[in-house]
């Protein structure tokens, strides 16, 4: 035994009425006990004692009788083999424990590898059922590719000139016209009679006519109507209101003429209120 509980009560209650010389007797024969981990024979006692002289073999006859127990040719003590016992048993059960644990770590990978042959096994059959079942189509489609008898798609004459014609009617692109057309002032003033269908076009000609744009007639009128419909009601042209009088409308201009006329014939003056 290399490690050994040493308790200092019961060493001290033990040996307080022992001399020195007869502890010094005593600690030698319990190291050589634990180092052995046997009993010790009688010529081992003499030995470890260095019993030479009376005191000496004195001291070891007591310290034999006080804690030892003859057991024939050698000496027992029962302390000793108590404490060796429970070391074995310890050093058992650690070795037991460290066999399961090394057993049950071996067949975890022994396992770990058995799920990753089946796993590759399982891949590698994956792999050539694909290949097999890719091969088969590319047959099956070279096979029917090599058996059509479908006719090539042929375009006649007159689809081809029927095509043409198709294409001479659609409506050319033109830049935005210069003048406002009668069709689209009619068409203004009948989504919004508030605004005054010139000064839409002039503000939409401003914009598109500096750039480069084309778009059908068709376009450029949706795209007038567009505007017609968003633009903010003029003063005065309010849908479905008479004009405002004078004296209530801010941009009329009170002028002589206004105030000449506002003369009745019997002299009175009529404002217009």
């Amino acid at each position: 035994m290399n490690f050994v509980q040493f308790h200092i009560g019961d060493w001290d209650s033990s040996t307080r009425l022992l001399s020195p010389l007869e502890k010094g007797v005593y600690i030698d024969l319990l190291f050589l006990y634990y180092s052995l981990e046997r009993p010790l024979m009688r010529s081992e006692c003499d030995r470890i004692s260095r019993a030479y002289t009376a005191e000496e073999k004195n001291a070891l006859e007591y310290i034999l009788g006080r804690f030892f127990m003859a057991d024939g040719e050698s000496y027992r003590h029962q302390r000793c083999d108590k404490e060796i016992e429970a070391t074995r048993s310890k050093s058992v059960k650690a070795a037991a424990s460290a066999k399961a644990r090394w057993d049950r770590q071996k067949a975890n990978e022994s396992q770990k590898k058995m799920k990753t042959s089946q796993m590759q096994d399982a891949c590698a059959n994956h792999a050539n059922a694909s290949e097999t079942h890719m091969q088969d189509e590319c047959d099956r489609n070279a096979d029917g590719m090599l058996t059509d008898n479908r006719k090539p798609i042929t375009i006649t004459t007159e689809e081809k000139v029927e095509k043409e014609a198709k294409k001479a009617k659609r409506e050319p692109t033109v830049s935005f016209p210069d003048s406002l057309p009668a069709e689209w002032r009619q068409a203004a003033s009948s989504i919004r009679q508030d605004v005054t269908p010139e000064r839409v076009f002039l503000k939409l000609r401003g914009r598109y006519a500096p750039t480069t744009t084309k778009k059908t007639m068709g376009n450029w009128r949706k795209i007038f109507l567009g505007w017609i419909g968003r633009e903010y009601p003029e003063t005065g042209k309010a849908l479905g209101k008479a004009p405002l009088p004078p004296h209530k409308d801010p941009a009329f201009h009170f002028g002589k003429e206004y105030y000449d006329k506002s003369v009745n014939p019997d002299g009175t003056t009529n404002w217009g209120v």
